[in-house]
């Protein structure tokens, strides 16, 4: 799917097969490791991380079938929503 965010635009992808994330963002350098995810009829829900220079920063992508998104959730509590589509 094709993300907006801060820094513009940017790729997830998911393959369910394999069970990996890939994510373009430019804010966070590859590879992202997923804790959980779950597939069923609504969509795809992924839950990864990313290493970052002081640690690791979550992320939850919501592939679904009308509404797709991505939230990053950073140590201070705050969650950033970037909108997706197709």
């Amino acid at each position: 799917m094709t993300c907006r965010g801060e820094q513009g635009v940017y790729l997830v992808v998911f393959d369910s097969t394999r069970n990996a994330l890939s994510n373009s963002n430019p804010q966070f350098a590859p590879p992202w490791t997923i804790k959980r995810s779950q597939v069923d009829e609504d969509g795809a829900l992924v839950w990864a991380s990313v290493r970052v220079h002081y640690g690791d920063r979550d992320g939850v992508a919501f592939f679904g079938r009308q509404k797709k998104w991505v939230r990053y959730f950073y140590g201070n509590g705050s969650v950033v929503e970037d909108t997706c589509r197709n």
